[in-house]
């Protein structure tokens, strides 16, 4: 996915950028920042931050938009989950 931002060229992350995770992680934290100061701009808007990686994510999208919390789950049972990176791939 990473390579993926890398060569979109999104607002904020030039085309090139992201090769790493300082750099990947940089980007993100700023993008994170600018979504929430343009929600707050807007009385009465709400931005929901859920952290998908979380036990109770079912249970949060469940009262937050009204769903089933039973229709979110880890599906994909080939990815390995917690998995440690070298300092290498992390300079990828």
């Amino acid at each position: 996915m990473r390579m993926r931002f890398e060569r979109a060229n999104i607002n904020g992350l030039p085309k090139g950028v992201g090769r790493n995770v300082s750099e990947f992680s940089s980007f993100y934290c700023e993008y994170v920042k600018r979504v929430r100061e343009e929600v707050a701009k807007y009385p009465g808007s709400e931005l929901i931050e859920i952290d998908i990686e979380d036990a109770l994510v079912g249970w949060q999208m469940e009262e937050a938009f009204g769903t089933n919390h039973t229709c979110w789950g880890d599906r994909n049972g080939g990815y390995t989950k917690n998995m440690t990176l070298t300092e290498e791939e992390l300079q990828r």
